[in-house]
């Protein structure tokens, strides 16, 4: 974390992850309704990251 300019860690472990832009066309200009998520919380749990398989984005995109 350092290497990349993170400040100084002041937790034991850290969770870092590498997103990249996706470049297939069926993924461009999507948007999903992330609330309708099973693991989304709401208010300022919202601001924690949560997991959701493909299938279920997928069926959660805004036509």
């Amino acid at each position: 974390m350092i290497k990349t300019c993170y400040k100084e860690p002041s937790q034991e472990y850290y969770l870092v992850v590498k997103i990249e832009e996706v470049e297939d066309l069926e993924f461009k200009n999507l948007r999903w309704d992330f609330k309708k998520l099973k693991n989304y919380l709401s208010y300022n749990a919202s601001a924690f990251p949560f997991t959701a398989t493909l299938t279920e984005l997928m069926r959660n995109k805004v036509k």
